[in-house]
């Protein structure tokens, strides 16, 4: 299956294997049916990332090992002598210490609060041969010795076939009764879905719909190995965004470096060029504003189809950039309200914290909160940049009320309604080059393919539906309409 199915088998699994029992006494399943799932595909297809994603979406810890890294003593646990009675016999007994992977389950429980996640393992057929027969009897009962993983933790591992791994081996049938195994392929389709909603270089998915077979490599040729994998794609992506923002340039040399094929490398960089001339001569800036010349439209009409699926590309991009800062900003003042009520409350309640002094305390310890909250996220491995983004700007107005004029809460409010007023503008802005990108596209193209790349698109980008969803839009509405029939 692809990446967005596994994902899924991966999230019910995880809403089963937690289930409450109907005497709410235990959990609905026993430890030994939790059975652990291995997610076996080639490297670099996201396996890691798409556990960490269900773990932050269901707001439960995330832990994640390596396997390659464990001996038998730290996955099991150091030896060390007691002396017990048995038969009225005193005896020296071996014990073991707790592991390291079921301590770390218990350290992320009692600095977070959390009680149940996800234990990752990755490169789970890559352990020693001594180290097998543990991890099998850890696979069936979660147990390390003595030591058990905590009520609440599903346990799921993934793996290299051995093509793609030296030191990898083929599970016995032993083992592959103990577990649900899920074989994953490279799936460009699914991959671009997932890419575009958390944000890909708009230069990326052009090049590979037109470029399909660069998207995933992992084989030896005559000149050396080749390896290209969607994991080099989102990190090609994320350097090139950080490259562009500080005006370098993206040339081949960079480009090999994380696409490892020279014919994809040169191909992609190429193009990226060209990708860049058609952001720089079709003026997105102005398409966007509603102000683009006639001979822009022209041009758009009568360039090839890649081309144009470019030129789209770049729109819905700027564009979701902008919605993503609308939406951020709303987050940012719905969190911001309950947190300043709370505040308000207290300085009418206690009119000696209605002073200069008191009100300061109270900003800086509801903005210790709010950090709080982040770094709680941090622990249980689920701190997404998104949270990260949205918690940071609410303290940061919380330091900066603290920090700057304020002799009563008025002065908060004001403040308040300030960043209220940068909401709404960003809104209709927003929404205003939603209805910028409709009219040039039904003003160049009259609808067709076009249109569907634009509703798409749009509907692809999980910044842009949440947008959206929240202060309709009657152009995407009347499009989305007429891509039905």
């Amino acid at each position: 299956m692809n990446i967005a199915k596994a994902k899924e088998q991966i999230r019910k699994s995880a809403s089963a294997y937690m289930a409450v029992s109907s005497s709410g006494s235990g959990y609905r399943m026993e430890t030994e049916q939790m059975r652990p799932i291995l997610l076996m595909g080639p490297p670099g297809i996201g396996k890691s990332a798409i556990v960490r994603q269900v773990a932050e979406e269901l707001n439960i810890g995330f832990i994640s090992y390596s396997m390659t890294h464990h001996t038998r003593q730290s996955a099991l646990g150091l030896p060390h002598i007691l002396t017990k009675e048995y038969g009225g016999m005193m005896t020296s007994v071996t014990e073991y210490t707790m592991s390291e992977i079921i301590a770390s389950v218990y350290s992320l429980m009692e600095e977070s609060g959390i009680r149940s996640g996800i234990l990752f393992l990755d490169e789970i057929n890559c352990v020693s041969e001594t180290l097998r027969p543990v991890m099998l009897q850890f696979l069936q009962y979660k147990t390390f010795g003595k030591h058990e993983l905590p009520p609440g933790w599903m346990i799921v591992s993934a793996g290299n076939p051995p093509e793609y791994n030296r030191s990898a081996r083929e599970f016995d049938i032993v083992t592959l009764d103990r577990i649900r195994r899920i074989e994953i392929d490279p799936d460009l389709s699914a991959w671009l879905r997932y890419a575009q909603s958390t944000g890909i270089h708009p230069s990326i998915p052009p090049y590979l719909s037109a470029h399909p077979e660069d998207f995933y490599k992992v084989k030896t040729t005559a000149a050396g190995q080749e390896i290209v994998t969607a994991r080099g794609w989102s990190d090609l992506s994320e350097m090139i965004t950080v490259l562009e923002e500080q005006g370098e340039s993206v040339e081949r040399d960079l480009v090999i470096q994380y696409l490892q094929s020279r014919n994809t490398a040169e191909d992609f960089t190429a193009y990226y060029k060209l990708f860049n001339k058609y952001r720089s001569d079709y003026r997105i800036e102005d398409i966007l504003a509603g102000q683009e010349p006639a001979e822009i439209h022209d041009r758009a009409a009568a360039a090839p189809f890649d081309e144009r699926y470019a030129l789209i590309t770049m729109l819905i991009e700027y564009t979701t950039r902008e919605l993503a800062a609308a939406v951020r900003l709303d987050e940012v003042c719905h969190r911001l309200h309950p947190v300043l009520k709370e505040i308000k409350t207290s300085c009418v309640d206690d009119n000696n914290k209605d002073d200069d002094r008191g009100l300061r305390n109270l900003l800086l310890t509801a903005a210790a909160e709010q950090e709080a909250v982040m770094t709680r996220a941090r622990v249980m491995g689920t701190l997404g940049r998104r949270e990260r983004e949205i918690i940071t700007k609410t303290a940061q107005f919380l330091r900066d009320a603290a920090d700057g004029d304020v002799s009563d809460f008025e002065d908060v409010e004001g403040r308040y309604r300030s960043i209220i007023e940068e909401r709404a503008a960003a809104i209709k802005h927003g929404g205003a080059m939603v209805d910028a990108i409709f009219a040039f596209v039904d003003g160049t193209f009259q609808g067709g393919q076009e249109l569907m790349l634009t509703v798409s698109g749009l509907s692809s980008r999980t910044d842009a539906m949440q947008f959206l969803a929240r202060w309709s839009n009657d152009a995407y509405i009347k499009a989305s309409a007429r891509e039905q029939f």
